[in-house]
């Protein structure tokens, strides 16, 4: 078996009882969280916060979910997975920099099953019904959106699934969230996932230049969210 330390760059036992996993470290990342190094295994990476242990995963439902797997035989109790999605279509209340907590996410992490439109029954995968109770009594000054998410297998087929996000009343689309809730579940873990909006499916597409406005609303989200799972995690 792999030593611990060689695949997150710490020791299992200095693993807090809260961990944060996102599959990306944007600029400035660590900073807002508080974390002052970052330990580098492979595949993943590691730092430590007073109230939690940050993990960088890197991008993609197969990163996310076995970091999660790796965390059996841990201290960890509580996961909060930190990502970004795109927005299906604009609302009044959900746009550029929005931050949002999935209810459930759909399992389209198939990129095969995708391309063929092979998907004749579609898994569903659920937050902790505690740990989200616990976080809808928590005051914070930040508007956190209840949301719909499908994590998908292909980012270059979003727009092909569109209609269908729509009629099935999903609100946003990632790369992780639906392997991060199944995984928690197999090893007995709390879970929530809280992200912010990156994108918009066919108005504002993902690797495409933003506004300078859109650049500042994606810079206080990401100071937003930091502050949000900070505080946040000194409750748990």
């Amino acid at each position: 078996m792999i030593p611990f330390k060689n695949l997150f760059g710490i020791q299992s036992q200095e693993i807090k009882r809260t961990c944060v996993i996102t599959p990306f470290l944007s600029k400035g990342l660590t900073r807002d969280l508080k974390i002052p190094q970052m330990f580098k295994g492979n595949p993943f990476a590691a730092g430590q916060s007073k109230h939690f242990t940050l993990i960088y995963s890197q991008i993609g439902a197969p990163f996310v979910g076995d970091a999660v797997l790796y965390l059996q035989n841990t201290f960890c109790e509580n996961l909060i997975l930190l990502g970004a999605c795109g927005l299906v279509h604009k609302k009044a209340s959900l746009d550029i920099g929005s931050l949002v907590a999935p209810t459930m996410s759909f399992s389209l992490e198939s990129f095969s099953k995708l391309v063929d439109q092979n998907y004749d029954k579609i898994d569903s995968y659920y937050p902790s019904e505690a740990l989200l109770n616990q976080f809808l009594e928590f005051k914070t000054p930040f508007k956190i959106s209840k949301t719909t998410c499908a994590t998908v297998g292909s980012i270059q087929l979003e727009e092909k699934y569109l209609e269908s996000f729509k009629q099935n009343a999903i609100d946003v689309v990632d790369l992780e969230c639906s392997a991060f809730f199944c995984a928690a579940k197999h090893i007995n873990r709390k879970a929530i996932a809280f992200f912010y909006i990156t994108d918009i499916l066919k108005e504002k597409e993902l690797h495409t230049p933003l506004s300078a406005k859109d650049r500042g609303s994606l810079r206080q989200a990401q100071k937003n969210i930091a502050k949000l799972i900070s505080d946040f995690s000194k409750t748990l």
